[in-house]
């Protein structure tokens, strides 16, 4: 048997992990893609049975919460030695790879409609071009066309990409611009019916944002690493995080700090702190007053070295 050991202390918001275990020289050709769903805790350990001598790679996902797609990602592996009952320990915990990057919108009713739901934006992992949109909405079961438009909600404006309908109330598309491009405050999702595919039953506007990719810091270097920062009008400024920790167990303290990274400034406004590299803030400060280049965003190497600082980014418009 060979006992891998994944990263202590996750547990709260996690909900799900999804494991495809390729065995390679352990069993040839096999491929394990068995699902365990957990709600309280996340298990320290995975044991998994060596038929033979050889290594094998373990993949994993990590979803932060059942109504989010961010999820964290990476691999391990051990290795086996001869004999039925001889196995080397894994040889490293799991390094997660990059969170997705995303941003969350809303569609609600219009025009008498009953259709609510969700638009997430998510930017392609592994540097690949475009940009995913995902719709989830409530209301009726059968397929609803669903555009991609210039404009805000009163009336449609010019088409900027046909998505595809909705099945069983979800739809995904790959866009070809990148995330930025969507954020500019000029685009709205339109649900209709398939009898009126004209006449909107739900509608939302995607919000203005900007992304900010974070530098290395003075202290280290935890890049890449991205702030997406969302006007939310008269409530402020959503900032979230979305950077590579050590552990998806990893607690490190965030704030937009006075000044640039460069220098040595007061802290502005403190964020909540990013959890497996992940942190959502709505902060108390306009979006164009965030952005006119009086601030900077600081990563802390971890809750005991709040002041080691592991990335940094300068908020600007720019």
């Amino acid at each position: 048997m060979g006992d891998t050991a994944w990263p202590r202390g996750i547990g709260g918001g996690l909900s799900s992990v999804s494991g495809a275990v390729n065995t390679g020289p352990l069993t040839p050709g096999s491929l394990d893609t068995s699902h365990q769903e957990v709600r309280e805790s996340f298990p320290d350990q995975a044991t998994f049975t060596c038929s033979a001598a050889g290594s094998a790679t373990i993949e994993y996902q990590v979803a932060l919460s059942s109504t989010e797609t961010t999820e964290a990602s990476g691999t391990t592996s051990f290795t086996c030695r001869e004999g039925p009952d001889a196995t080397e320990q894994a040889s490293g915990n799991p390094k997660p790879t990059k969170f997705k990057t995303l941003v969350s919108n809303t569609v609600g009713p219009v025009g008498g409609g009953d259709v609510e739901g969700d638009v997430q934006l998510v930017a392609a992992a592994d540097g690949n071009p475009g940009t995913d949109i995902v719709i989830a909405v409530k209301g009726p079961a059968d397929p609803l066309p669903v555009t991609l438009n210039e404009g805000g909600c009163d009336k449609r404006g010019a088409l900027v990409q046909a998505l595809s309908p909705t099945a069983n109330g979800e739809s995904t598309t790959r866009l070809p611009g990148a995330l930025a491009g969507y954020l500019t405050g000029g685009y709205a999702v339109h649900v209709a019916t398939p009898a009126k595919p004209d006449v909107d039953v739900a509608c939302g506007v995607i919000a203005r944002g900007r992304v900010i990719a974070l530098g290395a810091g003075p202290d280290g270097d935890q890049t890449p690493a991205d702030v997406v920062l969302v006007d939310q009008g008269p409530s402020g400024t959503e900032v979230s995080v979305f950077a590579t920790p050590e552990s998806v167990s990893a607690q490190q303290p965030l704030a937009i700090v006075n000044g640039s990274c460069g220098g040595s400034g007061t802290v502005a406004f403190t964020l909540t702190d990013a959890r497996g590299g992940r942190s959502r803030t709505v902060v108390d400060v306009g979006f164009d007053e965030l952005l006119s280049g009086g601030y900077s965003i600081r990563l802390g190497r971890s809750a005991s070295q709040p002041d080691s600082i592991v990335a940094c980014g300068n908020l600007s418009a720019g």
